[in-house]
């Protein structure tokens, strides 16, 4: 052997001192407090997540009933004024799809603002915030709605305008004329909709709409039939009714039964720093505009290739809707969750809970897919 190698030093090993016989194990038995650390951490973020899964399955579902109660409101119109005539009803189709397009799509984009303000505000140390945010939110909604409705008064020129038929042009306007004073409450109620979802509050909406629902309905059949016998103008009018209501009752709910300490009463900050709001609702607007703008248009072309079209497309659509809910209600469930964890600085969780979202959102696509695929056939 080279006097090189007789040189090389061998490194100390840390079982040299160990005592090694037949009984010794293979695998000694030490104690890494790093990799009980590791463990430790394991066992609590698959116990966070089971956890945030459950609950957002339970936020979600109150979110997911409020929709399809929502859905009832839209349809009592429907078929109240579909026993009228073809005309009265292409006209109440064509105001819907106008007030659609002008407002609720506006309106609906805008509030998703408030889905990242007020969680977060809740949680920061001072609740009041969430209540200011929506202070602002209703402040500028307001007044953006303002020049809408000055477009509604004047619809059934801008109908003409456009090449619509004259007859539903003044069936549409005069919809719109009588649902104007109801615009205003509908736009408040998604906001405070929004400031109950920021808490955590998710079945305030539900109990409201299941109230108002069966009222609305008897609205449309006491104004449009018996005993007021308004006709066509009954619809817009129950919906009217029906919007203030909705607005009074969740009131009363924020007021006496929860969430009126996040609200604090009106505060001279609502009227400040107005484009904290703005920067998001914006965005959300866009986004909203685009998605809801989309379906109505394909409804407009779906309507110039023929009736059978058109009905399908509805067919269509509604199912659409309806199946989109459920990730759009855990989405709502997930993000105000999130906010809530990020306002309390607790930005960890709140990555682990935007994972289980994720998991949460495929699972429902998939359950989704395979409702399609397999009634495909008897739909409709």
């Amino acid at each position: 052997m080279s006097s090189s190698s007789q040189n090389i030093q061998r490194e100390p090993n840390r079982f040299d001192h160990v005592k090694i016989d037949e009984r010794t194990p293979l695998i000694s038995e030490t104690n890494n407090p790093n990799l009980e650390i590791r463990l430790n951490d394991i066992i609590e973020i698959k116990t966070f997540s089971t956890h945030e899964a459950i609950y957002l399955l339970k936020k979600a579902f109150p979110a997911f009933i409020a929709f399809l109660l929502l859905q009832v409101l839209q349809v009592t119109n429907v078929f109240f004024v579909g026993h009228m005539g073809q005309t009265e009803l292409a006209g109440l189709a064509l105001g819907t799809m106008f007030a659609a397009i002008t407002c609720w799509s506006i309106g609906f984009g805008a509030t998703a603002a408030l889905d990242t303000l007020c969680p977060q505000g809740y949680t920061s140390g001072n609740p009041k915030m969430a209540g200011i945010y929506t202070q602002r939110a209703i402040i500028v909604m307001m007044l953006g709605f303002m020049p809408i409705g000055i477009i509604w008064l004047f619809s059934e020129q801008i109908l003409i305008y456009l090449g619509q038929d004259a007859e539903l042009s003044y069936y549409s306007a005069l919809y719109l004329r009588y649902l104007l004073l109801g615009a205003p409450p509908a736009l408040i109620f998604w906001c405070l909709e929004k400031f109950l979802q920021g808490q955590g509050i998710m079945k305030a909406t539900t109990y409201v709409l299941a109230i108002c629902c069966p009222i609305n309905i008897f609205l449309n059949y006491a104004l449009i039939w018996e005993p007021l016998s308004l006709g066509y103008i009954g619809a817009p009018i129950a919906t009217t009714i029906t919007n203030w209501l909705m607005l009074f009752l969740t009131f009363l709910y924020i007021k006496y039964i929860d969430g009126y300490d996040a609200w604090g009463g009106w505060s001279h900050l609502s009227f400040e720093d107005w484009s904290s709001f703005t920067r998001l609702a914006l965005p959300g607007m866009l986004t909203a505009c685009a998605d809801w703008w989309v379906y109505e248009l394909i409804a407009l072309c779906a309507g110039y290739i023929g009736s059978v079209s058109l009905a399908s497309h509805r067919l269509v659509l509604t199912s659409t809707l309806i199946l989109f809910q459920i990730p759009h209600s855990l989405a709502v469930a997930a993000s105000n969750r999130v906010g809530n964890l990020l306002g309390a600085g607790l930005p960890n969780r709140a990555i682990i809970t935007t994972n289980t979202s994720l998991l949460l959102a495929v699972m429902g696509a998939t359950c989704n897919a395979m409702i399609l695929l397999c009634f495909k056939d008897s739909i409709g």
